[in-house]
């Protein structure tokens, strides 16, 4: 499966999922949101050099369904220059907030070389009063071969510990039964809710 986080970096969350990873020799793709970067940079080579793929997010999580196209175009354009600069690498994907594609969407990644990645396994990790075990059970009930599942990193689970708790279920149980945790490899392609070509 390919367990994907949102919204990051967020201080004292994305280490302790960077740990969770490590223990069970997992990959996993991180969607960044820019504007939290530049006081996180540290963190966010951690997720390079361990391995992990990092993707744009937008720069400050602004829903693109509610913004002129010139404004979604320009907080995807600085957001892949802030990773770009930061990181000395090329950026293959883009999740934009919320999952809101818009046509602008499309011709942003097009002239990028980006593709742009959707998911099937969304098990709420940010819902107000959810807890770790219905998470996992939702992860557990939906993921098949392929799948991508989202989480999330920000200060809301961070305060919670749902999302850490929950993924430390997923990987322990998963992992027990032989599956592998991948990062969303390069040069693949993805629709919305379907399992990748590789």
């Amino acid at each position: 499966m390919y367990l994907t986080f949102d919204d990051g970096p967020t201080p004292g969350h994305t280490a302790t999922i960077l740990e969770a990873l490590s223990t069970f020799g997992a990959q996993a793709t991180f969607f960044l949101t820019t504007e939290r970067v530049a006081e996180n940079e540290a963190v966010v080579r951690k997720i390079a050099e361990a391995g992990h793929v990092i993707g744009i997010h937008g720069h400050a999580h602004d829903d693109p369904w509610l913004r002129m196209a010139s404004g979604v175009w320009a907080d995807l354009e600085r957001s892949l220059l802030i990773l770009r600069g930061l990181l000395g690498t090329e950026i293959d994907w883009v999740r934009p907030a919320y999952g809101h594609v818009r046509a602008t969407t499309f011709r942003f990644a097009r002239e990028h070389d980006l593709l742009i990645a959707g998911w099937d396994v969304m098990p709420g990790d940010f819902v107000k009063g959810v807890d770790a075990r219905l998470v996992f059970r939702r992860i557990a009930s939906g993921v098949r071969s392929g799948s991508i599942v989202v989480l999330h990193d920000n200060d809301r689970v961070r305060e919670s510990a749902v999302t850490l708790d929950a993924l430390e279920m997923t990987l322990r149980y998963f992992a027990d039964r032989g599956w592998r945790f991948d990062a969303l490899p390069r040069g693949a392609q993805f629709a919305v809710g379907a399992s990748p070509t590789l």
